[in-house]
Formats: C-alpha cells, sequence, structure tokens
C-alpha cells in the first residue's frame, strides 16, 4: 500500500495499524502522533505518513494536533 510518495507498507501491516488505532482510541477521545508513534513503537518520520494515510482513507479525522476515529457515514433515505 502506497501510503506517501516515498512509503510503502505490506497491506497486512496496515490492516493491523487501523486495527491498533481503532482498539486505541475506543478508551481515549483522541491520540496524538507521540502517543501514536510510541504504540506503534515507529519514528515520526513513519507515524506521520501513516497518519496522514489514516485520514485520507476516512479511519481517522484531524482536529488540531489530534486524530479521533471518524465516525461512519449514515445512509439517509
Amino acid at each position: 500500500v502506497r501510503v506517501a510518495s516515498d512509503f510503502y507498507f505490506l497491506s497486512e501491516a496496515v490492516e493491523d495499524v487501523k486495527r491498533i488505532v481503532r482498539d486505541e482510541l475506543r478508551d481515549r477521545p483522541d491520540i496524538t502522533p507521540a502517543m501514536f508513534r510510541d504504540r506503534l513503537g515507529i519514528t515520526r518520520k513513519h507515524a506521520i505518513p501513516l497518519l496522514e494515510y489514516l485520514d485520507r482513507e476516512g479511519v481517522t479525522a484531524r482536529l488540531g494536533n489530534t486524530r479521533r476515529v471518524k465516525a461512519p457515514r449514515t445512509k439517509v433515505s
């Protein structure tokens, strides 16, 4: 999966990251880039592109310096 112009990750790894973020945000309202980095044990160089990817994919929504799980869209009939 192309996460950024120069970062690619295995699709299984990206799915694991999505699961971890959803699990982390189940018990708290938001997560900072530093918390995300520490939780995954990665560097900021990799954390920021992953967070931006999650924002683009609709998994998270950026609010200032934090991310929240984006609420699923509801279908209006």
